[in-house]
């Protein structure tokens, strides 16, 4: 099992998910999402994103 995390900008996010970028900065301001800082850079754990949206409810569900 691969232990290292993937860490993607909050463009790609933005890209890979389908959402804004003030979204994205919500979730990060609320800790739903986990990121670090490079300098100037910030790199959001991409497994952090996918686990969020795996607790979302699912539509139709009863």
């Amino acid at each position: 099992m691969n232990n290292h995390n993937r860490y993607a900008s909050i463009k790609k996010i933005g890209e890979d998910f389908g959402m804004s970028r003030s979204t994205i900065y919500r979730a990060l301001h609320a800790g739903r999402f986990k990121a670090v800082k490079c300098g100037r850079l910030t790199r959001i754990c991409v497994a952090s994103v996918e686990q969020y949206f795996a607790s979302l409810p699912v539509m139709g569900a009863a």
